[in-house]
């Protein structure tokens, strides 16, 4: 279920629960609590430690100030003092790291579609197919396989910026990103959009021409659950004869078929990027467009 929460700023926050992951964020951590504040009191605005909120009765919603340059919400006693140090938010998403990092030779990442799904990367780039976690560990928590889902990463609807470097996705617009300067939530006035033709492919961290659109939050198409007619040469549904990965259709295209039991009916997944899913048996994994036939070596 996606809880909608609006605050002054900041575009719409939504909160995912993803087969109940403890990963999603409650509202009592993220609201300002004005539950037991005298009308005019100050409160800290969870999200934003540079800002903070003025009550008004539990009648009437609080409204959002920032404090003065250099300065952060301290608490209700002290208001806004000086920075000395970098203030940290009380309400802080759980960190995902989807983006491949361009310094490193070997990295890994998590798939913000399915948490059971990870990436590995050199140089900024995915390489090879998709890793699996097995059914007793199905869950990736970004450095292993799990069998809890607490650290799942999946359906991540709220941008927050884990760093100063980077640039994030929009979660409700794959056309649009936001380039982050400081830690926390992402600035409004930091939100751009792809050049035409372009998506933002949050594998490498940028636009890129031709990119598939993965929109992450609501009223975004999950792959296998849209209403688009199947092209001729694919199949809508199919039940598992065994375990593994299995065209969708029968030339290059994004969407595959994932069959984790045999007899059950085979889950609809799709690569990640700008990645295809290779339609030949013999080598049943996500590939390069410009690799796709793939073309074994030996």
């Amino acid at each position: 279920m996606i809880k909608l929460l609006l605050f002054t700023s900041l575009t719409v926050w939504c909160v995912a629960a993803l087969l109940g992951a403890a990963a999603a964020l409650t509202a009592d951590v993220c609201e300002p609590d004005c539950s037991s504040a005298a009308v005019g009191t100050n409160v800290a605005d969870p999200k934003n430690c540079h800002k903070f909120y003025v009550c008004f009765g539990e009648d009437q919603p609080p409204i959002s100030l920032s404090c003065p340059d250099g300065q952060y919400f301290k608490d209700t006693a002290t208001g806004c003092t000086e920075e000395t140090d970098p203030c940290e938010n009380s309400c802080k998403p759980t960190g995902c790291h989807s983006t491949c990092d361009p310094d490193l030779f070997s990295d890994t990442i998590v798939d913000l579609m399915n948490c059971s799904i990870y990436y590995l990367c050199s140089s900024g780039n995915v390489v090879g197919s998709p890793g699996v976690c097995p059914a007793e560990k199905p869950y990736y928590d970004g450095t292993e396989c799990v069998e809890t889902d607490e650290k799942c990463c999946s359906d991540q609807c709220y941008p927050y910026c884990q760093d100063t470097t980077s640039n994030i996705t929009d979660p409700t617009d794959c056309n649009n990103y936001y380039s982050c300067t400081v830690v926390g939530p992402a600035d409004q006035t930091q939100h751009f959009t792809c050049p035409q033709g372009s998506n933002f492919d949050v594998t490498v961290g940028k636009c890129v021409p031709g990119a598939t659109c993965n929109t992450l939050c609501a009223g975004s198409t999950i792959p296998g659950e849209g209403t688009t007619t199947p092209s001729s040469g694919c199949v809508d549904s199919m039940t598992c004869s065994s375990v593994g990965y299995f065209a969708k259709c029968s030339y290059c295209q994004q969407q595959y078929f994932h069959c984790v039991q045999a007899g059950e009916e085979a889950v609809v997944q799709s690569c990640t990027g700008t990645l295809v899913f290779n339609p030949g048996p013999d080598y049943p994994y996500c590939v390069s467009p410009s690799d796709c036939p793939h073309k074994s070596l030996f």
